[in-house]
């Protein structure tokens, strides 16, 4: 009898532990869905979403017009220069010697033909192409484009790379350009013929 009452106590301790067991992993799982329902809800909600969004929009425009004005500041300032070499260029042209264009196409032969190892026909295609494009004057200047001197550097500032007499000095002038066309085209003759299809180069 006693044997009885001791399994049946057992029995009632089993479905008491099993009831508990049963209650707390349904407390445990109403409380995580009740959690992923407030945050779904707070993501969701239209109107949180909206503000994030038109701070975003703020401030994108605000980088953005930024970014604008210190590209333009950049750009008026870069102008301001060229503007500035170029009238000084022709302050310095002005007051130049005036060198003859034999002279200037003596120098710039030697350098065809001793220097880079072109050929006469070479030199024949440059005289061709600086005879159009500025008649080897050394003060030569594009009002529309700002080209200047001999070879029609734009700006003419890109010469002095080669010396700060760049605005004066023919032979400064003769060397930037045949580097340009080195560069660019390798050959004064491949240069002349791309100035024959489209009228510059």
């Amino acid at each position: 009898m006693k044997e009885k009452i001791k399994e049946n106590i057992n029995k009632i301790y089993k479905i008491a532990c099993l009831i508990v067991l049963v209650g707390v992993v349904f407390t445990f799982r109403t409380q995580n869905l009740n959690m992923s329902k407030e945050i779904v809800k707070s993501n969701s909600n239209p109107t949180k979403n909206l503000n994030i969004q038109v701070m975003n929009r703020v401030v994108d425009s605000f980088k953005a017009e930024e970014a604008a004005a210190i590209q333009k500041q950049a750009e008026e300032e870069k102008a301001k220069q060229e503007a500035e070499a170029a009238e000084a260029a022709k302050a310095a042209a002005a007051l130049a010697p005036v060198v003859p264009v034999s002279d200037l196409q003596a120098y710039a032969h030697d350098l065809v033909i001793n220097t880079y190892g072109w050929t006469e026909a070479d030199f024949s295609g440059l005289v061709n192409l600086w005879n159009r494009e500025s008649g080897w004057r050394v003060n030569a200047g594009n009002s529309s484009s700002g080209a200047y001197g001999i070879p029609q550097a734009l700006p003419g500032s890109k010469m002095s790379s080669e010396g700060a007499d760049w605005a004066t000095n023919g032979q400064t002038q003769i060397r930037w350009g045949l580097k340009y066309i080195a560069g660019k085209y390798g050959s004064p003759g491949n240069a002349w013929a791309f100035f024959c299809s489209h009228n510059w180069y």
